[in-house]
């Protein structure tokens, strides 16, 4: 009797144990997310316009077209333990509310529970990148207006340190009426304009510039090019 007994306990343990796994939240799954994107041209950074156009000294003027915002691939970065980088898509039409975009709510796999992620983004690169240097490689056009400085789509990517946002211990809570909040990114765009006006004077000549006493240049065309080490 005493060895029946034993049996019918261990048994019942076994079930109980199978019945809690089953009731637990799942670690890793899909799960929906929303980020908001500050914007270039954010209040105080902008620089002053003179009344012939031209911008004083400082950040440039963002137009619209430069700060649009079409497609927002999000990277999840963890910032311990061995869970893997996630990446995504936003869905477009997100929200615009001043100098800041707030994407709809779109659906992550493979989120982790309990996981504290870095979030950067790279905004109108096209594709769902799965680090900020992939999102460069289409940046091979001697043209940027039609790469990374296309009208309406310029290419942006995360500025600064990085915002960290820590998910949840249940999942499935997140859902697209209530989405995981992954805060708020800054963005700068990866192509800066530049504007000149030609200078026209009967004792120099047009696009010729006085350096110093003696010397002078004469400005022929302008190029696009990179001094960062």
């Amino acid at each position: 009797m005493r060895i029946k007994y034993f049996l019918f306990g261990a048994a019942a343990l076994l079930l109980g144990a199978c019945s809690n796994e089953e009731n637990e939240a799942p670690k890793t799954g899909d799960a929906y997310m929303q980020v908001c994107l500050q914007l270039p041209s954010i209040a105080g950074q902008r620089s002053a316009t003179a009344d012939d156009g031209t911008t004083e000294q400082g950040e440039e003027v963002g137009k619209d077209y430069e700060n649009a915002v079409q497609i927002v691939s999000v990277i999840l970065t963890p910032t311990s333990g061995s869970n893997p980088q996630v990446t995504a898509k936003a869905n477009t039409g997100g929200t615009v509310s001043g100098d800041t975009y707030t994407t709809n709510p779109f659906k992550v796999s493979g989120l982790a529970a309990s996981q504290e992620y870095e979030i950067s983004v790279v905004v109108n690169d096209g594709t769902v990148v799965t680090d900020v240097e992939n999102a460069y490689k289409a940046v091979t056009s001697a043209d940027l207006s039609t790469t990374i400085a296309k009208k309406n789509s310029f290419m942006m990517t995360s500025a600064g340190p990085a915002p960290k946002a820590t998910t949840g211990t249940d999942l499935t809570a997140y859902t697209q009426a209530s989405p995981f909040d992954a805060g708020t990114v800054k963005v700068e765009r990866v192509a800066a304009r530049f504007d000149f006006k030609a200078q026209n004077t009967d004792a120099l000549g047009d696009n010729v510039y006085k350096i110093g006493t003696d010397a002078k240049v004469t400005l022929t065309e302008v190029t696009l090019m990179n001094v960062s080490p």
